[in-house]
């Protein structure tokens, strides 16, 4: 109001109703920083149930032993160790003998 315009004779501001939309959800959604984290977030999330999906895990290879199985452990030189002599990144070949007969898996 301005000092010299009696109050009856300004112009008065009509108010919008505070409840009306302004522009759509989208366009209000991404005026916050924060959406485009919230949008990268939900991205990665769908890409990486996708891949999990269709990637599934191998089941390892099981070896099924009797009592009166032998393992011995074979690595890269071709050196005989015993179980816990090595470590498992050094196994190359897993000799295992039961019932007479030898067999050899790889470690991959």
């Amino acid at each position: 109001m301005s000092r010299t315009t009696p109050a009856d004779q300004q112009p008065t501001l009509s108010a919008k109703a505070p409840s009306s939309p302004r522009g759509s959800f989208l366009g209000r959604l991404f005026k916050h920083q924060e959406s485009g984290l919230v949008l990268v977030i939900l991205l990665m999330m769908s890409v990486l149930s996708i891949y999990g999906t269709f990637n599934k895990v191998p089941d390892p290879n099981k070896i099924v032993l009797g009592e009166n199985a032998q393992v011995v452990l074979v690595d890269a030189q071709g050196t005989i160790h015993q179980v816990g002599e090595i470590a498992k990144r050094n196994i190359a070949t897993y000799r295992v003998t039961q019932n007479g007969e030898t067999t050899e898996y790889s470690s991959d």
